[in-house]
């Protein structure tokens, strides 16, 4: 199962490099919030090309 989390955009600014570290090598999928609400979501590259082949 694909863990997933949500950080809001100015923790993202703080936390980037953490946040890279566990999309890319652990496969942790984040929903981007501002104000709370979801406006986007940060997915591995391969994940990625997985969607686009469908």
């Amino acid at each position: 199962m694909v863990m997933q989390r949500t950080i809001d955009s100015g923790e993202l600014g703080r936390r980037s490099g953490e946040v890279l570290e566990e999309v890319t090598r652990q496969g942790v999928e984040y929903v981007l919030a501002r104000d709370g609400r979801p406006e986007a979501a940060l997915i591995s590259y391969e994940e990625l090309e997985r969607l686009r082949q469908h």
